[in-house]
């Protein structure tokens, strides 16, 4: 099933997200000011995925699906991207099916909310350190609210996958 398929499915609609992006206070603003943060997410990306990667190995049930380390470049190599579209893409509708997408996927391997949901807390965390240790307090939290209101955007998408 592709992306739109399921969409279709679940009835989500350009309509829809644009209502969940208003209750997540997703405004322009906001997407601006994460914009601002992409260079320093990116600075911390390599340690942060290196943390996350050395955990998830320590767990049976996420240890079998990253028993590589070719595995384990290639899953570091897809998170990048997503945090490099986390800070800087427009979240429109091709944004809305990728996430979908990875809800999908997720599904496939079978690996539980619990274990994407952990994910994008660890990053959530570790951002909030970066941006802590970067900036005045004020900007790191408006930094780390708009991630939050990202980060639970997306994990909302791919739950509804």
């Amino acid at each position: 099933m592709t992306p739109e398929e399921l969409a279709t499915q679940i009835g989500i609609t350009p309509a829809s997200v644009a209502v969940r992006l208003g209750i997540a206070g997703l405004t322009l603003d906001a997407r601006r000011r994460l914009r601002s943060a992409a260079d320093i997410s990116r600075a911390g990306t390599d340690g942060m995925l290196d943390r996350l990667y050395r955990r998830l190995r320590d767990y049976p049930d996420t240890a079998t699906l990253i028993a590589s380390d070719r595995q384990v470049s290639h899953l570091k190599a897809q998170q990048v991207r997503y945090l490099a579209e986390v800070f800087s893409a427009d979240i429109d509708w091709a944004y809305t099916l990728r996430r979908l997408a990875i809800g999908v996927r997720h599904h496939r391997v079978k690996l539980s909310p619990q274990w994407y949901l952990t994910t994008y807390s660890h990053l959530l965390c570790e951002h909030i350190d970066l941006f802590s240790s970067s900036s005045s307090p004020h900007t790191a939290l408006e930094w780390t609210t708009a991630l939050a209101r990202v980060i639970f955007f997306d994990a909302a998408l791919a739950l509804d996958a």
